[in-house]
């Protein structure tokens, strides 16, 4: 799912213990959109707040530009409130809503997605 994008696994230095992960994978594998990638990433709990989250981002910036990516998409569970004000704090805009799609532990929630542009 990521071959030739990167992604990496986040240890905390201190423990060697695995705190998220986070990768780019391409949007379509449609030539048209090579120069789009979708970016995932997933920090535990109890390391929110640290700063790993924008430290990850920043990283997959810098490699994705590498790569020639000008647009990285986020899709976010609506019911992911922190993680959709996270992207907006760090540059990404809502540009688009599929409602009701998605049901866990009994809750329907919506995807939410979210665009940066980094690159022109």
């Amino acid at each position: 799912m990521t071959k030739g994008y990167p992604a990496y696994v986040m240890k905390n230095n201190s423990t060697g213990k695995v705190v998220g992960f986070c990768f780019l994978k391409a949007h379509s594998p449609l030539p048209v959109f090579k120069h789009t990638a979708e970016i995932t990433c997933f920090i535990g709990k109890e390391e929110v707040g640290k700063g790993i989250g924008k430290e990850a981002l920043n990283l997959l910036e810098e490699e994705g530009k590498a790569l020639g990516i000008k647009q990285i998409l986020a899709s976010i569970s609506s019911s992911n409130e922190q993680s959709i004000e996270f992207h907006r704090k760090n540059g990404f805009l809502e540009c688009g809503r599929f409602l009701n799609i998605g049901k866990k532990n009994g809750n329907i929630f919506d995807v939410v997605w979210m665009e940066k542009e980094i690159g022109a």
